[in-house]
C-alpha cells in the first residue's frame, strides 16, 4: 500500500507564537527523545515492566484517541478511511517513527477492521536498548497504545494492535497488525489487562508495597543466612543444617547424591506420606520432562522448580545443584508448604545449597588429607622399608590395628574398558575412577568399619579386620553397586589370604596382584576371586609360555582332533568326560548317556587312533593338561565340557 500521503494538510494547520505550538486550538509541545528515555528507564525501575507496560501503553492511547478527535475536528468532510491515514501523518511529524502502510481495509456495517505496516526508526526501540538493550519481546509501547487509541477513537470500535515483530526483539523491522478485539479473538486476552484504567498514584502504591514484600523477603533471607552461618561456624553436621532449614520453612529438606539417592533429610513431624513419596530419581523414568529439566539443571548448574502429579497428589519442589569447582556432587530440595513464599523458597534453597557445599567441602578436604596420609602408609606398609614399629605407630595414628587379622580387597578396572574411556573423554573417565574410589570406600565403612582404603597405580586396595566379617559379603556389595550406578565399567575384585602377621602382609598384597595378572593374561574378567580359588593351571598358562604351551598341546592331541575333523567324531569329548570323572567308567557313561559298552569301544578307539596308554598316570595328566590349554586358548570346544 505504501506510506500515507504527505501530512502537507497538518502541516498547514499548525501555528507558533512565543512560547507556543498550536494545531488550531490544540497545544503541541516538542520534547526531546534522550527525556521521554529516562522517563520509560524510571517507569520499569519503579513499577517492574509489566507495571510501565501498561502505563505507556494507556498514555500512547490517550494521546491517540485525543489525536483522533481532533482530527475529526480539522477534517470533517474526510471518511473514516481519510481520517485513519492521518495518525501515520501526525506520528511521522512528530518525529516518533517512520510508517509505511502495507493494508488498510475497513467495514463499519460488519464491524471488519485490518491495519498493517511497518515501523522504521522508532523512537522507543531506540531508548529501550540505549537503556536496556536487546529485549525478549516487543518495547514499542506508546506506538501501539498510540494506534490502538486512534483507530478506536475513528471507527467506534476498541481496536489493538500487537507487534508481529520487533526491532527491540533483534527483529530486522516493527511489523504491527491492528484488528478489533472481536477479531482478535483469545489471542490478545494477554494484552487486555495492560489497557485497563489504572491511577498513576494507585501504580505507585502498589510499587511501593510490592518493595515493602520485598524489604520483608529480604530481612527474612537475610536472618535464614545468619542462622546458617551460626551453624557452619559452630561445626555443626548437615543434618543439623537440614533439620534448621526445615523448621524454619516448615517444609520437608531432602539432600541427594549426584545420582539423586538421599543422603540426608528432614521430615514435618505430620509428614504422613514418608520419604518415598518425595524421592526424585523414582520420577525420573516416568517423567521425561522432569529427567530433561534435572539434565538442564545439572549442565547449567542453576536451581528449578518441579512440580509433580503422582497418584492424584501434588507436590512441588525448589532444587539447586550442589557445586565443589566445577563439579555437581549433589542436590539439595525444599518442598513446598502451604502459605510458603516461592521466591523466598527459591532463595533459599539456593542459599542453603552453598552452606551444604561449604559443610562438603570441609569434609572432602578431611577426607583427601586422610586419604593422602593413608595413602603414604600404605605405601611404606607395602614397601617393607620401614620398621614394624613406626608402622605400628602410624597406624594407630591413623586408628588402625595391625595386630588383629587382616585382609586385602584389590579392586581393578578392565583395563581395556578403562582405555576406551580415556579415548572417548579423558575428564568423563577420570571422573569414573573418582566416583568407583568414592563407591567402594563408601561400601568399605558400612560394612567394614576402621579399614583403609587407597587408590594405587593397579587399583584400589581395601585393608580389612579379618575377624568375623566375610570379604567376599564386601566384595560383592561393592560389585553390586558399581552395576548399579557405574555400568560405563567392568570391575575384578581379588581378595588376599588371611594374614596373621605384620610381616606376610606385602606378600599377601603382592599375591592379590598376581592374581589380577594372571586373569588378565586369561581374559578374565567382571569376577570376584579369592586368591585361595587360584588354580596351579591358572598360574602355569598365565606365564610367557603360551605359544610353546599350545603347540605342545596340539602335538599331544593332534591324532585325535585330526580324526574327530574326518570322520564327525567325539574322542577329545569322550577323553575329555573321562579323564574328568577320574577314569571311572559308570560315572562317565552316565554323564555322556552312553551304555559302558558304547564307551569301553570309543577308549579303545582312542588308544588305537591317538596311539595313548590310558593307564599310565603321566600319560593322563598330559592329556588332561593339553585339553585345558586347547580349551583356554579357544582352539577346540566340546559341546558338553
Amino acid at each position: 500500500m505504501g506510506e500515507p500521503q504527505s501530512p502537507q494538510s497538518v502541516l498547514d494547520l499548525l501555528t507558533y507564537h512565543p512560547g507556543q505550538i498550536l494545531m488550531k486550538n490544540e497545544r503541541f509541545v516538542l520534547v526531546n527523545a534522550n527525556a521521554l528515555g529516562t522517563l520509560r528507564q524510571d517507569l520499569l525501575s519503579t513499577l517492574g515492566r509489566d507495571r510501565a507496560k501498561g502505563f505507556l501503553l494507556r498514555y500512547g492511547w490517550s494521546c491517540g484517541y485525543n489525536d483522533a478527535l481532533s482530527v475529526k475536528q480539522q477534517y470533517p468532510g474526510y471518511s473514516v478511511y481519510q481520517w485513519l491515514q492521518q495518525g501515520p501523518n501526525l506520528h511521522m511529524l512528530e518525529g516518533v517513527v517512520h510508517v509505511e502502510l502495507t493494508k488498510l481495509e475497513l467495514d463499519q456495517q460488519t464491524g471488519a477492521f485490518h491495519m498493517e505496516g511497518i515501523w522504521t526508526n522508532s523512537y522507543e526501540v531506540q531508548q529501550h536498548f540505549q537503556h536496556f538493550g536487546l529485549a525478549e519481546d516487543s518495547v514499542c509501547w506508546t506506538l501501539l497504545g498510540y494506534a490502538g487509541g486512534f483507530s478506536t477513537g475513528l471507527f467506534g470500535r476498541q481496536i489493538i494492535y500487537k507487534e508481529l515483530s520487533c526491532v527491540g526483539r533483534g527483529d530486522s523491522y516493527c511489523h504491527f497488525l491492528g484488528k478489533t478485539v472481536e477479531e482478535w479473538g483469545d489471542e490478545v486476552l494477554s494484552e487486555l489487562p495492560f489497557y485497563s484504567e489504572a491511577k498513576i498514584a494507585e501504580e505507585l502504591e502498589e510499587a511501593h508495597d510490592r518493595i515493602q514484600q520485598q524489604h520483608h523477603l529480604l530481612t527474612q533471607i537475610i536472618n535464614i543466612n545468619e542462622q546458617l552461618n551460626r551453624l557452619i561456624l559452630a561445626g555443626f553436621d548437615r543434618t543439623v543444617i537440614l533439620e534448621t532449614i526445615g523448621k524454619m520453612m516448615a517444609a520437608p529438606v531432602i539432600l541427594e547424591d549426584r545420582h539423586f539417592k538421599p543422603l540426608a533429610w528432614w521430615l514435618t513431624p505430620d509428614e504422613s506420606e514418608g520419604l518415598d513419596a518425595y524421592l526424585i530419581h523414582t520420577q525420573m523414568s516416568k517423567n521425561q520432562n522432569i529427567k530433561k529439566k534435572l539434565q538442564t539443571m545439572k549442565r547449567e548448574k542453576a536451581g528449578i522448580d518441579l512440580t509433580v502429579e503422582e497418584d492424584n497428589v501434588t507436590w512441588e519442589r525448589s532444587m539447586a545443584p550442589i557445586v565443589l569447582g566445577e563439579e555437581v556432587v549433589g542436590y539439595l530440595s525444599i518442598l513446598h508448604s502451604e502459605g510458603t513464599n516461592v521466591e523466598l523458597r527459591r532463595m533459599i534453597t539456593k542459599r542453603a545449597a552453598a552452606v551444604i557445599g561449604f559443610d562438603l567441602l570441609k569434609e572432602q578436604t578431611a577426607l583427601e588429607t586422610e586419604h593422602r596420609l593413608k595413602g603414604e602408609f600404605m605405601e611404606e606398609l607395602l614397601s617393607g622399608d620401614s620398621p614394624i614399629k613406626s608402622l605400628v605407630n602410624r597406624a594407630h595414628y591413623l586408628g588402625y590395628d595391625l595386630q588383629r587379622h587382616q585382609r586385602f580387597l584389590l579392586i581393578s578396572m578392565d583395563r581395556a574398558c578403562l582405555e576406551n574411556q580415556y579415548e572417548k573423554d579423558e575428564a568423563s573417565a577420570i571422573q569414573l575412577r573418582k566416583q568407583l574410589f568414592e563407591s567402594a570406600r563408601s561400601a568399605a565403612n558400612m560394612f567394614a568399619k576402621g579399614s583403609l582404603v587407597v587408590q594405587r597405580p593397579e587399583g584400589i586396595a581395601i585393608l580389612i579386620y579379618d575377624d568375623g566379617l566375610s570379604p567376599n559379603t564386601l566384595a560383592q556389595n561393592i560389585s553390586r553397586r558399581q552395576k548399579e550406578v557405574l555400568q560405563e565399567l567392568t570391575i575384578s575384585i581379588f581378595i588376599s589370604r588371611k594374614v596373621t602377621s605384620m610381616e606376610d602382609l606385602r606378600t599377601a598384597y603382592n599375591e592379590c596382584k598376581n592374581a589380577q595378572q594372571v586373569m588378565s593374561r586369561l581374559g578374565k574378567n567382571e569376577l570376584v576371586l579369592s586368591v585361595d580359588e587360584m588354580q596351579v593351571f591358572d598360574l602355569l598358562y598365565a606365564g610367557n609360555a603360551q605359544n610353546s604351551l599350545q603347540a605342545y598341546a596340539a602335538r599331544q592331541l593332534k591324532k585325535l582332533i585330526d580324526y574327530d575333523h574326518a570322520h564327525n567324531g567325539q574322542l577329545i569329548q569322550t577323553l575329555y568326560m573321562y579323564l574328568t570323572h577320574e577314569c571311572n567308567f559308570q560315572h562317565t557313561a552316565r554323564a555322556m548317556n552312553l551304555s559302558l559298552s558304547g564307551l569301553k569301544y570309543r577308549l579303545q578307539r582312542l588308544r588305537e587312533v591317538g596311539n595313548v596308554d590310558l593307564e599310565n598316570p603321566d600319560t593322563r595328566f598330559d592329556l588332561q593338561l593339553a585339553i585345558r590349554i586347547l580349551l583356554t586358548s579357544g582352539t577346540i570346544s566340546l559341546n558338553h565340557a
